[in-house]
């Protein structure tokens, strides 16, 4: 028999700013996109879960990742997702940063 464990994680390529910054409605449609993700990969696994993306602490690069789709949007479609369905999820962006006092994203120690 096969895997029986599915894990989903997203990263910096669903964050590029020439999507996020041209495109209404992005958020509901990957939103939308995400369920649908996990509703078929549910079929072919036992369990599913998902991941958060890993932070990214700074802008730049060549593909011109937008952080705060990255760090903040994605990561809350995502576990609101996860709530929804009933599916356990890995915060890995929680486990890499923290937010100070002036909104700065810090990195743990």
């Amino acid at each position: 028999s096969g895997a029986k464990i599915g894990i989903l994680l997203l990263g910096t390529n669903d964050a590029k700013e020439e999507f996020w910054d041209t495109v209404e409605g992005l958020e509901e449609r990957f939103r939308s996109d995400f369920e649908t993700l996990v509703t078929e990969v549910s079929i072919i696994f036992e369990i599913v879960i998902a991941a958060t993306p890993v932070p990214q602490l700074e802008a730049g690069g060549y593909w011109g990742d937008n952080l705060s789709v990255l760090n903040e949007i994605i990561p809350n479609i995502i576990k609101q997702v996860c709530l929804d369905f009933g599916i356990p999820i890995v915060a890995v962006n929680e486990i890499f940063y923290t937010e100070n006092v002036n909104g700065t994203m810090i990195l743990n120690e």
